[in-house]
């Protein structure tokens, strides 16, 4: 089965898309998944318009993705 096949749930199957886990600082806390094996994503900052229109700004937060192999 292909990785990607693996990403589907199964006819009546559920599946978790993703979780969120809040850190005041991602550095440390990515350097310790990092250790324990998982695959991160790069560093995405979140950018929003402050309003309909405007150039999309620095909205305060990012994320890194885990990677795994099923999903």
């Amino acid at each position: 089965m292909s990785a990607a096949a693996n990403q589907v749930p199964r006819p009546g199957g559920i599946a978790l898309d993703h979780v969120a886990h809040w850190v005041p600082d991602i550095e440390p806390a990515s350097w310790r998944m990092e250790q324990l094996g998982f695959t991160l994503t790069p560093y995405s900052s979140q950018r929003l318009p402050p309003k309909p229109g405007d150039a999309p700004a620095p909205a305060g937060t990012g994320n890194r993705c885990v990677m795994l192999r099923e999903g």
